[in-house]
């Protein structure tokens, strides 16, 4: 059943009619830098926005990434890159135009509303994700992607260095990524319990800088709303379920041959994890 609802959910997006001129007209240039938590690292003057570029960490300009409020539009200086908040979300996310317009849609709940009881039948098939919103707060869940990364580096050191084999790195569909807002981290997917693809967080290759945690985890994320590998160890339920930490703790388990193992993404249980469990693990 689940699957097939996967499926319908599938073929609905991709046969949705996307108007990008509405999607352009109705949604600011500080509104996705404020989603993408750019908004407070930049400086503003009159009805413009200046700062580092956000496609190029290493750069010491710090005023390269310039945007024009009143026109609603963004450019790198000196180089090619601008253009509208279309533009801006298929350069960060280095996907298409029409996944990026997808992505905008759901951000800021623009798009048709009958495609909202699909959304609503689809999390009522297993009651304690409905519950859980509810208590975490009033609209409270992870929505699915309407994009996957690509391009991702699965033979990068650093995962070697993390003793993953080759058949682990694809199963859980991580790798280094060298554009986007996941720039120089390890990209790894978040899945929710119905399999679909709710989140990438990004793991810095060692140390991480002073301030700033191992993870980076993207706006509006709750990650005490998910398990990390919880769809597939569902697949398992008649074996005890193991609970672990990080991602990578997670993975490791998985390689030595266990496959019922999950993840929390921090170092307590929530009560909306603790309901999953319960419903799945009776």
């Amino acid at each position: 059943m689940l699957k097939n609802i996967q499926k319908h959910l599938h073929m609905k997006k991709s046969k949705s009619f996307v108007d990008f001129k509405s999607i352009k007209q109705s949604v600011s240039m500080e509104q996705v830098l404020e989603h993408y938590g750019l908004l407070e690292k930049l400086v503003r003057k009159g009805d413009s926005l200046s700062g580092p570029n956000p496609f190029d960490l290493s750069s010491s300009n710090p005023t390269r990434f310039r945007v024009s409020l009143t026109k609603n539009c963004w450019n790198v200086f000196g180089s090619e890159l601008g253009g509208n908040v279309l533009d801006f979300v298929v350069a960060i996310e280095q996907t298409d135009l029409k996944s990026a317009a997808l992505l905008i849609q759901e951000w800021f709940h623009l798009g048709s509303p009958k495609q909202e009881p699909l959304k609503k039948s689809l999390h009522s098939e297993t009651a304690p994700v409905s519950e859980v919103s509810t208590r975490h707060s009033k609209d409270a869940f992870n929505k699915p992607l309407g994009f996957a990364l690509k391009h991702l580096d699965l033979e990068h050191p650093y995962l070697k260095e993390r003793s993953l084999t080759m058949e682990t790195i694809l199963h859980f569909g991580i790798g280094f990524c060298g554009k986007g807002i996941l720039k120089d981290r390890i990209a790894i997917p978040i899945h929710n319990v119905h399999g679909e693809l709710v989140a990438y967080i990004g793991r810095w290759l060692g140390d991480p800088p002073e301030g700033e945690g191992k993870y980076k985890f993207p706006r509006g994320f709750h990650k005490s709303l998910e398990i990390f590998n919880l769809h597939k160890a569902i697949e398992h339920a008649s074996l005890p379920l193991v609970l672990v930490e990080g991602v990578f703790d997670c993975m490791r388990i998985w390689q030595l041959g266990y496959p019922s193992v999950g993840a929390i993404l921090g170092s307590e249980l929530s009560d909306n994890q603790a309901s999953l469990l319960k419903y799945h693990w009776k």
